[in-house]
């Protein structure tokens, strides 16, 4: 009698725990299928990119019209005048963005150099002076423009997002932008030249 109830209690207890197994194991193929369901990573990451990309594409086109405002020009005398931008209130105007879009107009390759001594530039005949500024800046002042006075690190004087240039007045007139060889210039001043050559740009530098 007790070797049957031994052998009925051993059946019962083998059959409660293949019974707990198989609950278990529907249990984790439940969860493991949920799981699968909830993880959508595919198209997590395809709107990420989506999205990045369409980010990217304002940036660059809002970039572009941003860089168009500074190439706009309006021509005279047969030369390009580009429209004024005030530098920024920055200690270091040569790696500011203004600065830098500025002077991206700049189409030519050859550069006025101290060794050089005069070039054909882009707008004619170029050639450099090395003198104080300080009456020349203070012209400026008297019209209106209040941007910094600078030195740039190849040696040329600025006044703000500008190379400082001398130019005939008559035809370039006191105030205004065009191209020379080592970028968009701003006339500050004029010189003796201009009796023999109306179209020379003599840039100020510290060569």
């Amino acid at each position: 009698m007790k070797k049957l109830f031994s052998k009925s209690l051993l059946k019962i207890v083998m059959m409660m725990t293949l019974a707990l197994g198989l609950s278990a194991l529907s249990i984790d193929q439940a969860a493991a299928k949920t799981s699968n369901q909830e993880i959508a990573l595919p198209i997590t990451h395809t709107l990420d990119a989506a999205t990045k990309t369409a980010s990217r594409k304002v940036k660059i086109a809002h970039k572009a019209m941003q860089m168009a405002k500074y190439k706009k020009y309006t021509v005279k005398n047969g030369v390009k005048f580009y429209t004024y931008f005030k530098a920024e209130n920055v200690s270091d105007i040569e790696n500011s963005e203004t600065y830098k879009a500025v002077q991206s107009v700049r189409t030519t390759n050859s550069r006025l150099t101290k060794s050089a001594g005069a070039i054909t530039g882009p707008n004619g005949k170029e050639t450099y002076y090395n003198l104080n500024m300080n009456g020349v800046v203070r012209i400026m002042r008297n019209h209106g423009n209040t941007d910094k006075y600078w030195v740039r690190s190849d040696g040329v004087k600025m006044l703000g997002n500008y190379v400082m240039v001398a130019a005939d007045q008559a035809r370039r007139p006191l105030g205004s932008i065009y191209e020379t060889s080592l970028g968009l210039g701003i006339v500050c001043d004029t010189g003796s030249f201009v009796s023999s050559n109306h179209n020379q740009t003599d840039i100020a530098t510290n060569w």
